[in-house]
C-alpha cells in the first residue's frame, strides 16, 4: 500500500492535513522527529501513534515542540509516542553515530554533505571540525581517510556521545575529541589543512580564526544561511561572504572553489556551502570566484 493511499484510508480530515507531516518527520536510528502543523497539534499523540504503526522499527517519536537554539542547534522536543531514551544509534554511509537527540545537534539531512566532504580529504591531512557536535563530520572523514581529525565541542553531552561512537566505529587515536570553546581551543593549533565550520550561526564569526588554523594552503569548509529565491541565494551569500573575507587579518589569498545548497530551511531560507581555498602569501587580497557543486 502506498503512502499517499495509507493516507486516505484512516481518518480524511487528519489526512488532510498530514501531508505536511510526512515531508517533514525525521528518522534518527530508532527515532522519529516530527513538526507538526499548528492546526494538529491537538492530535499530536493520534499523528504519533500512527507513525509507530507505519515504522514497526521505531520506538519513539518526538515533536518538535520549539525553536532551535542558534548557538548549540538543540532544540525542544515532546515525546508524543512510545518510549525509551532519547539516545540512539544511527548509521550512514557505514558509519555509527551516537546521538542524544535532545541534548546534541544531529540531523540526517546532512548525510550527504559529510560524505562529500570526507571525499575531499587527502590521507595524512590533519582536520579540525569546530562546534562538532555528536563528531559526525569526524567520524566519516576518518572512516574514508587516513587523516587525522581534531574534533571540538563546547557540549558535554556531544563529546559523551562522540567518545561512545569513536569506540563503535574503531576510531580510537584518529579522531580526538576535544571538550572546550573553540576559539580558545584552537588559539595553539597551527598547521592545519582543513577546518571545517558547520554551526552558520558562528561560521562567519570563525573565518579569521579559521585562516590563522591554516598552513601555507589549505581548506575551510564554510556553512552559512541565506535568504532569497533559489536561483539568488548562493551569488547573494558569495557577496556576503567576501564582505567578510575582505575583513579577515591575513596575508593571503581565498579563492571559493566550489558552493552548493545544503537544503531549504524555512521559506526562502537556505543552508549553503562554500568551499574556500587559502593561501598565504604577500598579497591580502579575495578571490570570488566559484562554482557550483
Amino acid at each position: 500500500m502506498s503512502r499517499l493511499s495509507w493516507k486516505l484510508s484512516i481518518d480524511p480530515k487528519l489526512a488532510e492535513g498530514l501531508a505536511g507531516v510526512y515531508r517533514s518527520y525525521d528518522v534518527v536510528g530508532d527515532i522519529i522527529i516530527v513538526k507538526i502543523p499548528f492546526d494538529l497539534e491537538e492530535r499530536r499523540r493520534e499523528i504519533g501513534r500512527l507513525l509507530l504503526e507505519r515504522n514497526p522499527w521505531a520506538r519513539l517519536v518526538l515533536r518538535v515542540a520549539g525553536k532551535t537554539n542558534l548557538d548549540d542547534r538543540t532544540r525542544e522536543l515532546e515525546r508524543i509516542a512510545g518510549g525509551g531514551p532519547t539516545l540512539t544509534k544511527h548509521r550512514e554511509f557505514g558509519a555509527v553515530y551516537v546521538v542524544d537527540v535532545a541534548k546534541v545537534f544531529f540531523s540526517p539531512r546532512l548525510s550527504y554533505e559529510r560524505w562529500r566532504v570526507a571525499q575531499q580529504v587527502h590521507h595524512g591531512e590533519r582536520v579540525a571540525n569546530l562546534f562538532a557536535g555528536a563528531g559526525c563530520f569526524s567520524i566519516q572523514i576518518a572512516r574514508q581517510r587516513a587523516a587525522t581529525v581534531y574534533s571540538i565541542d563546547s557540549n558535554p553531552d556531544a563529546i559523551r556521545c562522540m567518545r561512545v561512537a569513536l569506540e563503535s566505529n574503531r576510531l580510537l587515536g584518529r579522531v580526538f575529541p576535544i571538550l572546550g570553546d573553540s576559539e580558545r581551543v584552537t588559539s595553539a593549533m597551527r598547521e592545519i589543512d582543513r577546518v571545517i565550520l558547520p554551526l552558520p550561526a558562528k561560521a562567519d564569526r570563525f573565518l579569521g580564526i579559521a585562516s590563522h588554523m591554516l598552513g601555507r594552503r589549505g581548506i575551510i569548509h564554510h556553512y552559512r544561511e541565506c535568504t532569497g529565491s533559489r536561483s539568488e541565494c548562493i551569488p547573494r551569500s558569495l557577496r556576503e561572504l567576501e564582505g567578510r573575507l575582505s575583513r579577515v587579518d591575513e596575508k593571503g589569498e581565498f579563492e571559493v572553489v566550489g558552493s552548493r545548497i545544503v537544503r531549504s530551511v524555512g521559506p526562502r531560507r537556505w543552508h549553503i556551502a562554500h568551499d574556500i581555498l587559502f593561501r598565504r602569501d604577500n598579497m591580502p587580497t579575495a578571490i570570488m570566484r566559484s562554482k557550483q557543486i
